[in-house]
């Protein structure tokens, strides 16, 4: 940028001595080079802080890891490279079998342990049909033995009768604590099976997320690239190791890097421009819809190790998000291409149209392209 302008004052100094016949001797030249010292100098300057550029930018985008759930072998791949996927859409397929067996065991379990639930519950209903039976004859021989003792002791009867009536309403007593006994024991039983089927439930829900989880699908609208994964692979769930990558639509964001000198003057609303080698010529109008309040270069971590302070780094750049008035999805912009950048703050503003020429001359240089000779 600081070139073009140099060669700008370099090429109207030289009209001007071939327009005017101006005489080239020292003192025209020295005031010349003098004066553009000072005007270019002053311009580029004052241009730089209250008008900044820089061609730090870039179009950055978000991805998700595509990373299997389950591990198995591919049985096929259906996204393809750069195909518009909907959230839901099918990414590839892993080998179900045995996911599936899994389902069906513990489907099996649970339809298992309901059968002994239900057995368990005809056994209480049986218990407590006993514990009916065996209270009545316990409060039968208790009456009993009671009348008879009293028979006993006046000697209406003989001992012989009553200690009958006695061993019978010990009997019934023993019979009612056995029968309170298995009682309990059917309902702690019931408990158990209730956990059991509880147990056997979770167990068919793990089966079924396993099972559903062969089928891998599109996070969110989006597209997935430079795809490697072919069926006969294995699909592992690592999650350092994804199989794809998923690049989620509108998630987007044209960032410009620019130093720290002249951040009081980018302001949220700014009018910017944006320039991209791909487009020369051309320059997109857009504003400043968010400036980083924070930068990487002093981001502290726990640690054990000290800070260290070495005179060689480098000062941080500052991210500036930009959003442009014009829908970009017309043109071949591939995510990740580098921009060039210009804000236009409201100090200095006949300095703008400098900036925007300067601007769209660094923009046609992108139409040469060395490589192509």
């Amino acid at each position: 940028m600081d070139i073009l302008i140099e060669l700008t004052y370099a090429a109207l100094v030289f009209a001007a001595f071939k327009i005017f016949k101006i005489p080239v001797n020292k003192w025209t030249v020295t005031t010349a080079v003098v004066s553009g010292f000072f005007v270019v100098g002053s311009i580029f300057l004052t241009m730089a802080y209250f008008h900044p550029y820089t061609p730090e930018g870039r179009i950055y985008f978000q991805t998700t890891p595509i990373v299997p759930q389950v591990r198995g072998k591919v049985l096929r791949v259906q996204a393809l490279d750069n195909e518009q996927l909907k959230k839901g859409d099918i990414l590839f397929e892993i080998d179900s079998t045995p996911y599936k067996a899994s389902y069906d065991n513990a489907k099996a379990k649970v339809a298992e342990a309901k059968t002994q639930l239900a057995q368990v519950q005809k056994n209480i209903i049986s218990a407590k049909a006993d514990l009916k039976k065996f209270d009545a004859a316990n409060q039968l021989a208790a009456v009993t033995e009671k009348r008879l003792r009293s028979l006993w002791e006046k000697r209406v009867i003989s001992k012989q009768e009553y200690d009958q009536a006695n061993a019978n309403a010990i009997e019934a007593e023993e019979q009612l604590t056995k029968a309170k006994a298995n009682l309990q024991k059917s309902l702690d039983a019931f408990e158990t099976q209730q956990a059991v089927i509880q147990e056997a439930e979770a167990d068919v829900d793990t089966a079924a997320f396993n099972l559903e989880s062969t089928v891998v699908r599109a996070p969110a609208n989006g597209s997935v690239t430079q795809v490697r994964l072919r069926a006969g692979m294995m699909a592992v769930p690592l999650p350092l190791k994804p199989v794809m990558t998923f690049i989620t639509a509108d998630a987007s964001y044209i960032i410009g890097e620019f130093k720290q000198n002249p951040l009081q003057n980018i302001k949220i609303g700014n009018l910017a421009e944006v320039i991209f080698p791909a487009l020369p010529g051309r320059a997109f109008r857009g504003r400043v819809t968010k400036i980083m309040n924070a930068l990487g270069e002093g981001q502290l971590e726990p640690s054990g190790t000290l800070m260290r302070f070495e005179g060689d780094d480098k000062a941080g750049r500052v991210p500036v998000f930009i959003t442009l008035d014009e829908d970009m999805s017309k043109y071949n912009l591939p995510l990740g291409s580098n921009v060039a950048v210009a804000v236009y703050s409201t100090e200095m503003e006949f300095l703008c149209p400098i900036r925007q020429i300067l601007l769209r001359m660094v923009s046609w240089k992108n139409i040469v392209c060395f490589e192509a000779l």
